[in-house]
């Protein structure tokens, strides 16, 4: 059940160096000619966004003439590029410039890689010299998901940028924040409302078994929204959306190993890890939504982290807190010993509950899967009627996993 989906990743299309005095010359070898000192006092006064009016129309790409360059576009370090590129993207500018004088390393590309939303990132470079100084122009194309687009216009209150469609998914998310979500609950509870919400309208789609796809809603909350169909970019996609509309910090992150992709939501200046899709698919046949990786801490999992059944880690138990699905007040502390782990069941089962999913710390008296459901059901009271039940358990150093399903 892993999902298939194009890596966000930034993608520098390197176009013919130009040299507006007419002698060819490019930026390595223009470097031969300035020293470290020399570099350092010009960047201070020249305006490099100059480079690019004075030179000829006709030696520039089309990418570097559609941008009105400034000296605010110029950046000397990391540090300021970052602000400025993420700015630009979190208010969904289509077309982004920056300048870099020669001599300047500003490009991280692992910063360009998870640059903190969903979008892909693709653009042209262009050296430009006048003999004297030189500088990179660059130019980014971001292509902005369904979600990150009806999120930017939702804060803005602004719906001109939206196609038919994103306006459809704008006016659905729009009522379910307003309307539906239950905003007197703690953010945890509206957490997990939105978690499930998502989950319950949503069926995975896997693309890799369809031939001949032409079909891409899946890949945004599009899917979501309109077609009940996606896969983890969509649903991760449909996550972001909806808690950033409700004022929660989310960014969507992806894994290229893995090939998947998921969320991170900051709670109490910590963040967490959580994924829809494993959510809603690994007990699927059973209709069952796992709470397995509702806010696990970040620093608990490695961005390679499985998501397969059973995936649960001791070391990722060590570090479960409050926001934590299993170790949160708001979801009755769904954690037992083995001392209680049936009283535990027996009393969600008794509340009304028909899957129970519960972490069991020591260990249990069995982890036979039958002789448990046995004993559960000769523990349990007449009144409870326990026909069927499906009963899982993983088993790991120091604790258990426990799903009970009727």
């Amino acid at each position: 059940m892993y999902k298939k989906f194009i890596l966000t990743t930034l993608t520098m299309l390197m176009i013919l160096s130009t040299s507006c005095n007419g002698d060819g010359s490019d930026i390595e070898e223009v470097s031969t000619m300035n020293s470290a000192e020399t570099i350092e006092n010009s960047i201070d006064t020249f305006d490099y966004s100059s480079l690019a009016r004075l030179c000829s129309q006709e030696n520039l790409s089309e990418d570097i003439k559609s941008v009105e360059w400034s000296s605010d576009m110029v950046f000397t370090n990391i540090e300021s590029t970052k602000e400025y590129l993420t700015e630009c993207i979190l208010n969904c500018q289509e077309v982004i410039g920056i300048i870099v004088p020669y001599g300047c390393e500003i490009i991280e590309k692992d910063y360009y890689k998870n640059i903190g939303g969903i979008w892909h990132m693709s653009g042209t470079q262009m050296s430009i010299s006048n003999g004297v100084q030189s500088a990179t122009f660059i130019v980014f194309n971001p292509k902005y998901t369904t979600g990150k687009l009806v999120y930017n216009a939702y804060k803005l209150n602004d719906t001109s940028k939206l196609n038919d469609t994103q306006l459809q998914v704008y006016n659905m998310a729009k009522h379910y924040i307003e309307n539906i979500l239950d905003t007197s609950k703690t953010t945890l509870e509206q957490e997990k409302q939105i978690y499930d919400y998502i989950c319950n309208i949503t069926t995975y789609y896997n693309s890799s078994n369809v031939s001949n796809n032409d079909y891409v809603n899946y890949k945004s909350a599009t899917g979501v929204f309109i077609d009940g169909l996606a896969n983890c970019m969509g649903y991760s996609d449909a996550f972001y959306m909806l808690c950033s509309m409700a004022g929660m910090e989310v960014i969507t992150t992806t894994e290229n190993t893995m090939n998947h992709c998921w969320n991170v939501i900051t709670l109490d200046d910590k963040k967490y890890l959580v994924d829809l899709t494993y959510a809603d698919t690994i007990y699927e046949d059973l209709n069952i939504i796992s709470y397995e990786y509702f806010n696990v801490p970040l620093e608990a999992v490695s961005q390679q982290y499985s998501i397969s059944e059973g995936s649960v880690t001791s070391k990722i138990t060590e570090k479960f807190d409050s926001n934590s699905y299993f170790l949160a007040k708001e979801f009755n502390l769904n954690y037992a010993t083995k001392d209680n782990i049936y009283y535990k069941i027996l009393s969600s089962i008794e509340k009304g509950e028909r899957n129970v999913e519960i972490l069991c710390m020591g260990e249990l008296s069995t982890y036979n899967e039958l002789e448990f459901s046995k004993q559960l059901v000769d523990m349990s009271s007449n009144s409870l009627s326990i026909d069927t039940l499906y009963c899982s358990i993983h088993q790991f150093d120091g604790f258990s996993y426990v799903l009970i399903h009727l």
